[in-house]
């Protein structure tokens, strides 16, 4: 059984394995770059030898991947951007949109445009396959209608200042996205250019079963045994200095019910609000709402399909689908639970992993108009991302970010502010969900290097037990970075809008326990570097899933493969089990050092994008094993730098 069930995910390891990318854009999207919509005629020139334009192609469009109108661009700013302090988004809004609206939006191709946020490009932390294809040199141009601009040219050394003016543009048509954008490279008006993306909430569908009720009430902390949460808890109670120290952990999701009794008192309270940019948001803040230019969103990040908090999710129109409306409604306050719930006092079944932590709901899930389910933007995520930077300068308010959602393309504007949030002030985590396709495809944020990818594990006994292996539904990989559970039939109970409790399933759920113990770590070590956390979290984890005595040894032979000419074992479910008594304590023996410059580089060659087909993997693939074989020698023979890898 051992031997036939590896054979059938081997192909897809090797398949990984061809995966590289370049420091440009990257193999992975060149080929949807490489080609404009059937509809555009003309002949753009290229003004760069990598263009740094990633058009929509025609299937991500027809399988409402991407929005074909919608685009982040990066437009380049003024030297001497990076010197200037606002004292809310409002008038850096103003100051920064106004120059965008004098240059771009006279163009008739442009239905509407509006400013997100300042990045600099040049700063050394961000990765290389972030940044362009090609050095550059200044120049300037008097001529320019939007004053002086950065203009550059290619071939010539790193500059110290690259403004980059991230944006939301909506075009009128896909062809005169295309056509503008290129000619707007080539004119040196931007650094790069994306489609607007949408992510999905990463979750199984199942029923609310009474014999899960009755497990939960006969073993109610079963997997929270297996990741050591009581034994964490402990060491936090007998704590005298620095803290504990109450954490605030932001939750990209579908909204929250704040209004739930578990919820209460659990959820972070803005004494300031509306100074980040967003109106009224007493209780975080709806970054989909429509709102008037130099506003980032509306204070009302109540769930997804409802109309105010303490409202229940509207009954599903086909309860067994795993794309119900339902879950969405219910995602996000579910996923809060499971980090910060208080114990329900009749039942016992809910309890979040860091009682003395604060979730800040951070809704980014709206229904598409395209395909009429709730799915979050790429905007929406920049919107988020930007939320959390406005915080930054306090006390590193926000230090982690659960982003239970994702999509098998990478969004390079999302991955630049991750970094930003990495580094000082705000070393910020930002922990994802791998996904729920059985896939080693790359699903992102998660598999950005500065994320903490979670896959799902069974974890149905009360501890660690030889029964603890991969969910079937869990995505895994070199890029993994950790495992946690996520319920094998909706064993992870936790709250639901509408004051009530449910089970769901799916790496969603194993996120926010790593999210969890993240919060204890900083709520005992509130001065903890990113790097620490990250190394707590990742480097003390259970390795002991990969034991031969665990799961009959599949987790071994399977998800811990060796290939022939390499020295050591790839680890395809992260360092293990995360562990929270290790991750709050000394952490005696066995930390595993794997920063996240250690990451393994690759792309999503095995899973497409979401709304596309499931990679298909069955024996006729086995055929195919000694071409394969050969062409994992060839392409270990090239020379890639490690550090454009993603």
């Amino acid at each position: 059984f051992r031997f036939s069930f590896c054979l059938g995910i081997l192909p897809t390891i090797l398949l990984s394995s061809c995966g590289t990318q370049d420091s440009a854009v990257g193999n992975c999207n060149n080929a949807a770059a490489a080609g404009l919509p059937a509809s555009f005629t003309g002949a753009p020139k290229v003004a760069s030898p990598g263009s740094n334009v990633l058009l929509a192609s025609k299937r991500q469009i027809r399988e409402q991947a991407v929005d074909g109108e919608t685009y982040i661009v990066a437009f380049r700013g003024d030297v001497g951007s990076s010197s200037f302090h606002f004292k809310g988004f409002r008038s850096e809004h103003q100051h920064f949109y106004t120059q965008l609206a004098d240059r771009f939006m006279g163009d008739p191709r442009v239905q509407d445009l509006d400013y997100i946020t300042y990045v600099n490009l040049a700063h050394a932390s961000f990765d290389k396959s972030l940044r362009l294809t090609k050095p550059f040199q200044a120049q300037w141009s008097q001529e320019s209608p939007a004053g002086n601009l950065h203009h550059l040219s290619w071939g010539a050394a790193q500059l110290a200042e690259m403004p980059a003016l991230i944006s939301k543009v909506v075009f009128r048509s896909p062809s005169e996205a295309a056509q503008a954008l290129v000619e707007w490279e080539q004119s040196g008006d931007l650094w790069f250019a994306e489609p607007n993306g949408y992510s999905e909430l990463f979750q199984v569908n199942t029923e609310v079963a009474e014999k899960y009720k009755e497990a939960a009430a006969t073993n109610p902390y079963g997997w929270m045994k297996t990741v050591k949460v009581p034994e964490a808890l402990k060491i936090l109670s007998q704590a005298k200095a620095p803290g504990p120290y109450e954490t605030v952990v932001a939750v990209l999701d579908s909204g929250l019910d704040y209004e739930h009794p578990l919820l209460k008192g659990r959820v972070w309270e803005n004494p300031q609000p509306g100074a980040a940019g967003c109106g009224n948001d007493v209780y975080g803040c709806d970054l989909t709402a429509k709102v008037n230019k130099g506003e980032l969103g509306i204070g009302e990040p109540h769930p997804y399909l409802t109309t105010g908090p303490g409202q229940p999710c509207p009954p599903p129109e086909d309860p067994k689908s795993k794309d119900s409306e339902d879950g969405t409604c219910v995602h996000g306050t579910h996923v809060a639970g499971i980090i910060a719930a208080k114990l329900d006092k009749d039942s016992s079944s809910v309890g979040g992993v860091c009682p003395v932590c604060k979730v800040m709901p951070l809704k980014i899930i709206a229904k598409n108009p395209k395909s009429g389910k709730g799915t979050a933007d790429d905007v929406a995520i920049l919107k988020a991302l930007k939320y959390l930077v406005r915080f930054g300068t306090d006390r590193k308010l926000v230090r982690i970010a659960n982003s239970s959602f994702g999509k098998y393309t990478r969004s390079r504007s999302v991955g630049l502010l991750i970094t930003v949030l990495k580094n000082p002030p705000f070393e910020t985590l930002v922990v994802g969900a791998a996904g729920n396709d059985d896939s080693m495809g790359r699903s992102y944020p998660a598999a950005f290097p500065e994320a903490v990818a979670v896959a799902s594990i069974v974890a149905e006994g009360a501890g660690f037990d030889d029964a603890l292996g991969k969910n079937s539904y869990s995505n895994f990989g070199p890029w993994v970075d950790i495992s946690a559970p996520g319920g094998k039939s909706g064993d992870i109970i936790s709250t639901i809008p509408g004051g009530k409790q449910a089970p769901k399933t799916g790496t969603s759920m194993a996120a926010p326990v790593v999210a969890g113990v993240a919060g204890l770590v900083v709520s005992l070590f509130n001065t903890v570097g990113f790097n620490e956390l990250r190394d707590r979290i990742v480097g003390y984890a259970d390795p002991r899933i990969y034991s031969t005595k665990v799961n009959g040894g599949i987790n071994y032979s399977c998800y811990n493969p060796k290939f022939s000419g390499e020295e050591s074992r790839n680890k395809l479910l992260g360092t293990g089990v995360v562990d929270a008594e290790r991750a709050v304590g000394k952490g005696e023996g066995g930390f595993q050092d794997v920063g996240y410059e250690n990451r393994v580089g690759g792309c999503a060659v095995v899973g497409l994008p979401r709304g596309g087909s499931r990679p298909w993997i069955g024996p006729g693939m086995l055929l195919l094993l000694p071409g394969l074989l050969l062409l994992k020698k060839r392409f270990q023979k090239k020379s890639i730098p490690k550090e454009v890898r993603l």
